[in-house]
């Protein structure tokens, strides 16, 4: 049985820690790195930019109860100076870019659909092999309606 991946517009945007808050879940991020990279041809598509230009990739691995719920990759359109310091990047990632650089994700377009775990994916959530997982990929876009965010999560 195929099933067909979802479309959803978000009309606003909010954070996965603000998500798991608003249901009093603690969350904690276990794994956390920020780097700057040139985009995949995929990447430098959805973020409207050039593969020769730089954006930042952020992986980040989020916690309920000390196991796995999230994998996370994140791509940033390189219009700020962020830093490279996994501490910036621990919590809510919408609200240090609006606290610290008033960036604000305007709104949103997720995709979401159930996929197996690549190795990478079954190591970061230490799941089995054919474990399904239920994967969003989400694009943001500023109140200019430039896309600033490309991020693939795996639950």
């Amino acid at each position: 049985m195929i099933y067909e991946k979802i479309d959803e517009l978000l009309k606003s945007v909010i954070s996965f820690t603000d998500e798991m808050k608003q249901h009093d879940i603690t969350m904690k991020t276990t794994y956390c790195k920020m780097e700057k990279v040139k985009p995949s041809t995929k990447v430098a598509t959805v973020l409207q930019i050039s593969k020769t230009d730089i954006c930042y990739r952020l992986t980040r691995v989020r916690c309920v109860n000390d196991k796995p719920l999230v994998y996370t990759i994140t791509y940033l359109k390189n219009i700020v100076e962020l830093p490279m310091e996994n501490q910036y990047y621990m919590e809510s990632l919408y609200q240090y870019l609006k606290d610290v650089h008033d960036i604000r994700n305007e709104r949103g377009k997720d995709t979401l659909e159930a996929a197996l775990p690549s190795e990478e994916v079954q190591k970061r959530l230490e799941i089995e092999p054919q474990m399904p997982v239920f994967k969003r990929v989400r694009r943001t876009f500023l109140p200019d309606n430039e896309v600033f965010e490309y991020s693939i999560c795996y639950y």
